[in-house]
C-alpha cells in the first residue's frame, strides 16, 4: 500500500510503501470443550475481507484446529519474519475460547487442557512479546473470545478491565507504539454466536459495509460496535486506545463496500443494508420481524426444558467417570442439597454477585439482620457542662464542648446468600472425595446455579477438610468462588462445563499427591 507526504522545495508528492501485516487466527474445534461452529466461518469471512481490501500483505491465517505447539511455532516464525522491519500496522485478531483467570487472559487453543494450560494457550503477555519484536508502528487488537474459562466471582466488576489496562503496551517494559485493542466482552459476560458467525466479528464486518466515507478509521470501526451492541446488556464490547483516532483502516471505494457485502451475505439473516431509493424510501427487507423474533427466540427455554435440564446435571454427575488414579486413591460421593444456604460454604458471596452484576437470572440475594455498633455525638445539657470544663476542653484540643461521645447500637441489612425464584426440587450439587489411605486429606467441590431462560450459570467451589482427630475434621473452602456459563438449549454446553468443573476439581485433588511423591520418588533414584 502506498502513502503520500509533502516533501522538499518544491512541494513534490513523494509516494511511500506502508508495511500494514496481519496475523489471524481461529479455533472451532477443541477436545476438552464445547465446539465454537461459527469461529470457523469468522475466521474464513476476516481472511477473506482483509484480502478484500488490498491493503493487508501478508496475512497470516491459521487454522487453530490443531496441537498448540504448531499453532505457537507458525506465531513464532511469522513475528520472527518481520523482526527488525518496523511494520507501520499489524493487526492480530483472534476467535475462540478465552479463559481470564483474575490474573492473566489466555488464548485457548484446540487441545487446552486445565492441567496443562500454559502449554495449549497463548498468554496475552506472551503474544506482547512477540509484537514488541517487530516494533510495529501501530497495533491493532481484535479479539473475539467467549469465554470458557473460569471467573472468579470474588474479583471486582472491574477486574478484567483493570487487567487489559494494566498490560497495555505502553505499561511494559518495552513499550509498544500506539495501538488499539478491541475486546468482544466484558469479564462478566460471554461473546454471543450462532452457527453462522460470532455476533462481534459480524459486527466488526458491517461497519465496513455500512460506512460512507473514503477513509475508514479504527475509530469509525469501534463507535460503530459500541452503537450497535448499546441496546444489548448482555455483551458489552470493551476497547483501549493509545493513538491519536485518525489512524486508517482501509481506504474505501464503491467497488470494495460491494465485495465486502457479497462476502457477509451468506452468513446473515438481513440481506445487505437497505439503501436508498431515488425517492429517498428505504428498499424494503426481505425477512420481516416476525422472522426475526423467531429466529431470536430459539435461544429461549420453557419451564420445563430448564426443569429437564436441571435433572440431566443431576444424572450427569451421579454418571461421570472420573480417570483411573483418581479412583485408585479416593472413594467418589454425589450429594444433592435441596438448600444451598444451609449447606453451602461461603455462600453469601453469590448473594453478593447477583446483588452488584445485572443479570436476568431467576434468583435474588437473601439478607439477615445484624446490629453493630456506633459512636456518635450528642449534645450535653448546659446544667452538666461546667465553665472548668469549657476551659479544659479547649485547651486540650477535645471535640466541642456541649457535646459527648455516646456508644449505641444499631442494626442493618446483610447479604446470608441467594434463592432461586423459580422452584426445583435441587438447588446444589457436593461431591466429596474419601481417602482410602489414611496419608491423603479429604476434599470435596460445591456446586450451585443459578439460571435465566437462556443460560445457567454454575458456581463451584473446592474445599480441603483439616483433621481434629480420627473421626471430625473441618472444611477450609477456598476464598473464591469460581463461575462457569453454559447454553441451556444444548445438553452438550452444559456437559462441557460440568466436565470442566470436575477436571478442575480432579486436578485441585491429585495435583499436590502428584508432586509430593512423584517428586520424591525421582529425588530417590538420583
Amino acid at each position: 500500500m502506498l502513502k503520500g507526504s509533502l516533501s522538499g522545495p518544491h512541494w513534490a508528492y513523494v509516494m511511500e510503501e506502508i508495511m500494514k501485516i496481519a496475523c489471524l487466527v481461529g479455533v472451532s474445534k477443541y477436545k476438552n470443550l464445547n465446539e465454537l461452529r461459527a469461529c470457523g466461518n469468522d475466521i474464513a469471512l476476516m481472511n477473506s475481507v482483509l484480502e478484500a481490501t488490498d491493503q493487508y500483505d501478508p496475512i497470516l491465517c491459521i487454522d487453530g484446529n490443531q496441537e498448540s505447539s504448531k499453532v505457537k511455532q507458525q506465531l513464532v516464525n511469522f513475528f520472527n519474519q518481520y523482526k527488525g522491519q518496523n511494520p507501520d500496522q499489524v493487526l492480530f485478531y483472534y476467535t475462540g475460547h478465552g479463559d481470564f483467570d483474575g490474573k492473566e487472559f489466555s488464548y485457548l487453543l484446540s487441545d487446552y487442557e486445565d492441567s496443562r494450560k500454559n502449554q495449549t494457550t497463548i498468554k496475552n503477555t506472551e503474544l506482547d512479546d512477540w509484537i514488541r519484536l517487530i516494533n510495529p508502528g501501530l497495533t491493532v487488537k481484535i479479539i473475539d473470545a467467549c469465554h470458557a474459562g473460569v471467573q472468579y466471582i470474588k474479583d471486582t466488576d472491574d477486574a478484567f478491565n483493570k487487567y487489559l489496562n494494566s498490560t497495555t503496551p505502553t505499561k511494559l517494559p518495552k513499550a509498544i507504539n500506539s495501538f488499539y485493542y478491541m475486546f468482544s466482552s466484558l469479564r462478566e459476560q460471554y461473546s454471543y454466536q450462532d452457527d453462522r458467525l460470532s455476533d462481534f466479528t459480524k459486527c466488526v464486518v458491517e461497519s465496513i459495509s455500512d460506512f460512507t466515507g473514503t477513509e475508514m478509521r479504527f475509530k469509525d470501526v469501534i463507535d460503530y460496535v459500541s452503537d450497535s451492541f448499546k441496546p444489548n446488556p448482555k455483551q458489552t464490547p470493551y476497547f483501549i486506545t493509545q493513538a491519536t483516532s485518525t489512524e486508517v483502516f482501509i481506504a474505501i471505494n464503491p467497488s470494495l463496500i460491494e465485495r465486502i457485502r457479497g462476502l457477509l451475505s451468506p452468513y446473515c439473516l438481513m440481506p445487505a443494508p437497505s439503501e436508498k431509493a431515488e425517492t429517498g424510501h428505504s428498499i424494503t427487507q426481505s425477512v420481516s420481524l416476525l422472522d426475526l423474533v423467531k429466529a431470536d427466540s430459539e435461544k429461549y427455554c420453557s419451564k420445563d426444558e430448564v426443569l429437564e435440564a436441571l435433572k440431566h446435571c443431576q444424572t450427569y454427575l451421579t454418571e461421570k467417570k472420573y480417570k483411573s488414579d483418581t479412583y485408585d486413591l479416593y472413594d467418589i460421593e454425589i450429594a444433592s442439597l435441596p438448600s444451598s444456604e444451609s449447606e453451602v460454604p461461603r455462600i453469601e458471596n453469590i448473594g453478593k454477585w447477583l446483588s452488584e452484576n445485572k443479570n436476568d437470572y431467576f434468583a435474588e440475594p437473601t439478607y439477615r439482620q445484624e446490629n453493630y455498633s456506633e459512636e456518635i455525638q450528642v449534645p450535653v445539657k448546659l446544667g452538666d457542662y461546667s465553665h472548668m470544663d469549657f476551659a479544659y476542653s479547649l485547651a486540650a484540643g477535645w471535640k466541642t464542648p456541649g457535646y459527648e461521645t455516646k456508644t449505641v447500637t444499631r442494626s442493618r441489612y446483610v447479604v446470608k446468600g441467594f434463592q432461586l425464584t423459580q422452584e426445583t426440587d435441587l438447588s446444589a450439587f457436593r461431591i466429596t472425595a474419601i481417602p482410602k489411605f489414611l496419608n491423603l486429606n479429604w476434599h470435596d467441590c460445591h456446586i450451585t446455579f443459578v439460571f435465566s431462560k437462556i443460560e445457567i450459570r454454575f458456581f463451584y467451589i473446592f474445599s480441603t477438610f483439616r483433621e481434629q482427630n480420627w473421626d471430625e475434621r473441618n472444611r477450609q473452602p477456598e476464598e473464591s468462588w469460581r463461575t462457569l456459563v453454559a447454553s441451556l438449549k444444548s445438553n452438550t454446553t452444559v456437559d462441557d462445563a460440568l466436565r470442566q468443573i470436575i477436571e478442575t476439581f480432579e486436578n485441585y485433588i491429585m495435583e499436590p499427591i502428584r508432586n509430593k511423591y512423584l517428586l520424591q520418588s525421582k529425588s530417590c533414584e538420583q
